[in-house]
C-alpha cells in the first residue's frame, strides 16, 4: 500500500501533476494541486483500490477556457477509485464527466 499524506494541506503542487498508473491500494491526502499546464492536476490510470481524500483542486479562471486541461482524469481501466472531501474551483469545467466501459 500506499499513503502520500500531509498535514493542513502543507504540501502545495503548483504547475505539477499527481499521476498514479499501474499501482494498487494508493492513498492520497490533504494536498493541493493547482495550475497544471498540459495535464491534469491528478491522473489515474490503470490503477485499482485508490481513495483521493481531502484533496484541493483549482486552475486558474484569468486564463483562456483552454489553456488548462482538467482537474481530474481517471481512465485506462481504474478500478474502484474514490474521490471524497476535495475542493474543485478556478476551472472553466470542474465537474467531474463520468464514463462507464463494460469489459
Amino acid at each position: 500500500m500506499t499513503l502520500l499524506t500531509c498535514y493542513d494541506n502543507a504540501l502545495a503542487l503548483t504547475g505539477i501533476n499527481l499521476t498514479i498508473k499501474d499501482a494498487k491500494n494508493v492513498i492520497v491526502r490533504n494536498l493541493k494541486i493547482s495550475k497544471v499546464k498540459g495535464g491534469d492536476c491528478v491522473a489515474v490510470q490503470k490503477a485499482t483500490n485508490v481513495w483521493l481524500d481531502h484533496l484541493d483542486l483549482s486552475g486558474d479562471l484569468s486564463k483562456d477556457k483552454d489553456y488548462y486541461d482538467g482537474l481530474i482524469d481517471i481512465t485506462h481501466a481504474a478500478d474502484w477509485v474514490t474521490v471524497s472531501n476535495t475542493y474543485f474551483h478556478d476551472h472553466v469545467s470542474s465537474g467531474i464527466p463520468m464514463q462507464a466501459s463494460r469489459g
